[in-house]
């Protein structure tokens, strides 16, 4: 069964990515215990980060902070920068100790990408760290909309994100589990009428002061949850299987809730899932990512003391105004985390997908020992991946896509071509010319998705990386938002052709540097 976690928003979308990705920081221990579950050492000395396997929507995970920066910027989105679902599956369902089983959890939260974010940016990076080992998913989901640039407002939507996600384990024959008396949050008549009134509600004031210790992910223990509750005011008890909160609230009543009255989110066994997966080491290196106010701090300090109705005075902190000093240059000091990301891991195949490049180019050389070796590292799926793909030949079926890859993108294709259009055109289907010859590079990002895949399926590999470069600086470099789109769209269809060699766009660039590619025509940028 797939389990949505809390949905929650960050401030630093940057942040919130590298994070996720966990570049060059897979706990050692993680690996000490893969190896120990049996799997292949080969397979385990090459994780490098804390994202096992990675995916995008709408964006190349590589390169998933720049360009949803730059989207931000096109569309002049302010205030928060990200959404965060976090999707965890049993180890029942997936195992982690099977890398097959890393892809397909992958492959489960780009779908639920796809279904519940369409019209967004979305990255999706699989861990499997942390104390339980279970396989997760961080979903960052950038917020503007690229077709109307709107902010993403729903991300408090958490029952139709959940039902989404039973809905594609149900498909994919994984257990399912009924939430339907288990919504995150659980309000009354009375709360949605005051509510509706725009009046004080001490329930919504409990809860934000819980979601605010929990959105830090420093927090990983009940003794760090406690004591941070008793700096917001908030005394909580364990009773039994339940937590029961205690606190003044700010018409200076003594309130108490269990936390199967606020909502699951705010109930034990969900408190304490998540704090167990977040002891993991610590990241002494983004203590930058978040500063505090120490305003804030004091303003908070002034409210530990609250009065109730019969002038007794309810001692709620447990630190005074000095120790509040300490812990803030403590907390400063050792760094928080980012915004309510619970764990972030590494991801797998890079050293991989270069041996398979240099393998691609030297297929025909290739001996019967190098073979073996590859099959060894890369197992049965991988092995046929490393074989090349072939350039499909120029036929009289394609010359609709050449007429319009010619004519001007912004008006329709012209029933008879003008002479110079049509001998260009019967050039190429007598094999006289090549395709890059008459591919404007600049007009491209223009034409329909049948003729750009038809282009990028047909140039070589050093033509469609000298596309790839140019696109991805215009992206950079553009300031209208309709040409931003257009070229996010380009490098989207450009994604599923290296794809198709087994590669993301950042591995297939990365080859084509390599001293092993050989020299080959290059295609003009424009006519």
């Amino acid at each position: 069964m797939a389990t949505i976690g809390k949905i929650t928003t960050a401030s630093s979308g940057s942040a919130a990515i590298d994070y996720a990705y966990g570049r060059n920081k897979m706990p050692a221990e993680t690996k000490d215990w893969l190896k120990q579950q049996g799997v292949n050492s080969a397979t385990v000395d090459q994780l490098k980060n804390r994202a096992v396997v990675m995916s995008g929507l709408n964006v190349d995970p590589e390169y998933a902070k720049t360009q949803m920066k730059a989207t931000r910027e096109v569309f002049s989105t302010r205030g928060k920068q990200t959404t965060r679902v976090i999707q965890s599956f049993p180890t029942t369902d997936l195992d982690p100790a099977n890398p097959h089983d890393w892809q397909r959890t992958n492959q489960l939260g780009l779908e639920l990408a796809q279904k519940a974010f369409p019209d967004y940016q979305v990255a999706v990076y699989t861990q499997l760290d942390g104390k339980g080992h279970k396989l997760h998913n961080h979903i960052i989901v950038n917020m503007p909309n690229l077709k109307t640039g709107k902010k993403y407002t729903s991300h408090r939507d958490w029952e139709k994100i959940a039902t989404i996600s039973n809905e594609i384990s149900r498909e994919h024959g994984l257990s399912i589990i009924d939430r339907e008396e288990r919504a995150p949050e659980r309000r009354t008549m009375a709360e949605r009428q005051l509510e509706a009134k725009n009046k004080y509600v001490w329930k919504d004031d409990l809860r934000s002061r819980v979601d605010k210790v929990m959105a830090d992910a420093s927090v990983s223990s009940y003794k760090d949850f406690s004591e941070r509750l008793a700096k917001s005011n908030i005394i909580v008890h364990e009773r039994g299987k339940n937590f029961s909160y205690e606190f003044l609230d700010a018409e200076k009543k003594l309130r108490r809730a269990r936390g199967k009255t606020l909502g699951s989110d705010y109930e034990r066994e969900t408190i304490l899932d998540e704090l167990e997966l977040r002891q993991k080491p610590a990241d002494p290196d983004i203590s930058h990512l978040r500063n505090y106010s120490r305003e804030a701090e004091a303003s908070d300090l002034r409210s530990r003391q609250r009065s109730d109705g019969n002038g007794r005075d309810h001692q709620i902190a447990t630190s005074n105004y000095r120790e509040t000093e300490k812990d803030y240059q403590n907390a400063t000091s050792t760094g928080r985390s980012v915004d309510g990301l619970t764990i972030s891991i590494g991801r797998i195949r890079s050293y991989f997908q270069k041996v398979s490049e240099q393998i691609k180019l030297k297929a025909k050389q290739v001996d019967l020992r190098e073979k073996n070796l590859a099959w060894q590292l890369f197992g049965n799926h991988d092995i046929q991946r490393i074989i090349p793909v072939a350039i499909e030949p120029i036929r009289i079926k394609d010359q609709p896509l050449l007429n319009e890859l010619v004519s001007d993108p912004n008006k329709p294709v012209p029933m008879i071509l003008p002479r110079q259009n049509h001998d260009k055109v019967a050039g190429v289907l007598r094999h006289q010319r090549s395709l890059a010859s008459i591919v404007d590079v600049p007009s491209l990002s223009q034409r329909s998705d049948q003729a750009q895949l038809f282009v990028y399926s047909h140039l070589d590999n050093q033509q469609l990386s000298q596309i790839i470069t140019y696109q991805q600086e215009q992206q950079l470099q553009t300031k209208q938002p309709q040409t931003f789109k257009a070229l996010t769209h380009s490098l989207t269809l450009m994604r599923q052709t290296v794809a198709k060699q087994g590669l993301t766009i950042r591995n297939f660039q990365d080859m084509m540097k390599s001293p092993l590619q050989p020299d080959g025509p290059t295609i003009e940028r424009g006519r």
